[in-house]
């Protein structure tokens, strides 16, 4: 009979039959239930042992104060940079690896009993900030992020093999638990364990079948593994012979079971990509999303359970992104309003329709059109601009027909043109827009555009900045992530010390006072800023009131050029394409 031996450790989940001759390997945790509280400090405190000696076998120095600041330049980079505030979780697991270091390198050779009175406090505090980081009782509150990025990152960067953790699962305490919340954020913590760890979990054959029933997504992706043993962080794209299969679909649709009732959560989906991170705070400020401060991470908590986003806690700040799974479900499940929609309506509609968008997460208006219809022309893609009295919005995304090229080609199309600063005469005949009230804006990369029409020029002052200060250009492009959320990232964050006064003075951006350097402060004042002064607009475009409108050029002057260098100092390039389809009104203008 071949004896059979455990499997080499590997980071990642792996599900482990209770009469395995490896169910008991390495760091075991027995009675693991759903609450993190219970089991996680054990856990922390099993571990911390090999936490030190991973820490010593690294360091080139005595002195734990810089063995730590060499520790988190490699697991944390730019985590003491000056451009930025931390989060908790990564003041967190700031706290986390300088405790270990000190732990490792003050307290490894002697009984802490031993020494004085004020060193067995210290031992004591340092001892309780390693067992508790990460379960939301540890020195800041910090939650999964602060593991990820404090002993998970430890051992993930330092150690060549990976620690065996074995996590018994308490069948009663996961079957009689009613807060599915709490089941979510206990299976979070095991994918985030496994990330730097062999995590192998134990649980009974009934105990399998009821995380199935009630974490189809995360037991999908976790414990059903193949025989060559995907893991949890593999890569699961399709090669490019294989069409996307039903199942990606069906899969995709069942993990968006229950979302009907929760809005916020589709908005946060329809709101992410697959090529572009973006972070909690950046989600926070984005109007589109539209949730409270705070909810951000619950919903992204459980977004990652059910296998739509993908969240990597490994840097300053937490960022997510939209998984394999996720992305079919916002371009086969979600419509244009992130509203369910089964995947068979689409595909019917499709052969009733003509699909307006790239993708249905895009803010544009949807055009009529018929199949087999000739190819629209880009110019008249544009001019078709839709009612802003009805559906459509007064600034929009730039997005192209679903037979050209890709969005980034449209934006490419408008900003070749403008080589250098100053202003580029484009020879064309423009068909004019269907209202001009409509400005276009597009951001790709360091580069951001906006296409109006000109409607005189206090109008055309106001479009520019309606279209450059808009929710939209403050959710996507003018973000805390952009700017910094004291403005210490303007200028690649190479700076004085004081970007306020750099603003304000080398920039003389207006309405940003000593009292508005924060981010938030900011753009709540900006954002009444540019509704006053688009409501003077509204009463003074036909108005023959000189002295009112002329306070309001001077007030617009000012707004756009705010506005301008505020996009330079953000490292953003700008485009504004003024078109002129009547080149007559021009001449004809008196002002």
């Amino acid at each position: 009979m071949t004896t059979r031996h455990p499997a080499a450790p590997e980071r990642g989940v792996r599900l482990i039959a209770s009469d395995s001759n490896a169910s008991a390997a390495g760091i075991v945790c027995t009675a693991v239930s759903p609450r993190l509280t219970e089991w996680v400090p054990e856990l922390l405190t099993k571990l911390r042992p090999r936490s030190q000696r991973t820490v010593r076998s690294h360091v080139t120095t005595e002195k734990p104060f810089r063995a730590s600041a060499a520790i988190l330049s490699t697991t944390l980079p730019g985590w003491n940079t000056t451009t930025d505030t931390w989060s908790d979780d990564t003041a967190e697991a700031v706290s986390y690896t300088r405790a270990i270091a000190a732990l490792a390198l003050t307290y490894a050779e002697e009984d802490p009993e031993s020494r004085s009175a004020y060193h067995r406090r210290r031992y004591a505090d340092l001892t309780d900030t390693v067992e508790s980081v990460g379960t939301g009782r540890g020195a800041v509150n910090g939650d999964l992020g602060a593991l990820a990025k404090g002993p998970v990152a430890l051992h993930r960067e330092l150690d060549d093999h990976p620690q065996t953790l074995t996590l018994f699962l308490d069948g009663e305490t996961w079957t009689d638990l009613t807060d599915r919340r709490t089941g979510v954020r206990a299976l979070a913590a095991i994918a985030v364990l496994a990330d730097g760890f062999d995590v192998r979990v134990v649980a009974s054959p009934a105990l399998q079948r009821e995380l199935t029933r009630r974490y189809p997504a995360w037991s999908e992706i976790h414990l059903s593994l193949t025989g060559d043993r995907d893991r949890s962080h593999g890569d699961h794209r399709r090669t490019p012979n294989q069409l996307a299969p039903t199942d990606d679909t069906h899969s995709a649709w069942a993990a968006l079971n229950g979302l009907a009732s929760t809005p916020g959560k589709r908005r946060l989906l329809g709101n992410l990509d697959t090529d572009r991170e973006r972070s909690y705070r950046d989600l926070e400020q984005d109007h589109a999303i539209d949730i409270e401060t705070g909810t951000v991470s619950r919903y992204v908590l459980d977004l990652e359970d059910r296998g739509l986003v993908t969240v990597d806690r490994r840097g300053q700040h937490n960022t997510v992104s939209l998984s394999e799974r996720g992305d079919t479900a916002v371009t086969q499940c979600l419509d244009a309003n992130d509203e369910l929609i089964h995947p068979n309506q689409r595909q019917l509609d499709a052969r009733l329709t003509d699909t307006p968008h790239d993708a249905t997460s895009t803010v544009s208006p949807r055009r009529e059109g018929q199949p087999g219809a000739t190819p629209t022309g880009i110019d008249e893609w544009i001019a078709a601009t839709g009612d802003p009295d009805g559906d459509a919005d007064y600034v929009q995304w730039l997005t192209g027909p679903e037979e050209s090229p890709e969005t980034q080609s449209i934006h490419r199309r408008f900003t070749v043109p403008a080589h250098e600063t100053g202003i580029t005469l484009v020879d064309d005949h423009p068909a004019p827009f269907d209202d001009g009230r409509v400005t276009y804006l597009s951001h790709h990369a360091e580069t951001a555009l906006v296409v109006s029409q000109w409607g005189g020029p206090l109008v055309t002052l106001g479009r520019l900045a309606a279209a450059l200060l808009s929710d939209k250009a403050l959710s996507k492009i003018l973000t805390p992530s952009r700017v910094g959320r004291d403005f210490t990232a303007i200028h690649d964050g190479v700076t004085d010390r004081d970007p306020g006064q750099t603003l304000r003075r080398g920039h003389q951006v207006g309405w940003f006072s000593e009292d508005e350097t924060t981010y938030t402060a900011w753009r709540q004042r900006v954002e009444t800023v540019r509704d006053t002064q688009l409501a003077r607009l509204a009463a003074l475009t036909d108005s023959d009131d000189t002295a009112a409108r002329s306070e309001l050029f001077e007030a617009l002057h000012g707004l756009v050029a705010s506005a301008t260098h505020l996009y330079h100092a953000a490292g953003i390039d700008l485009t504004a394409t003024i078109r002129l389809p009547d080149t007559d009104a021009v001449a004809r203008n008196p002002t």
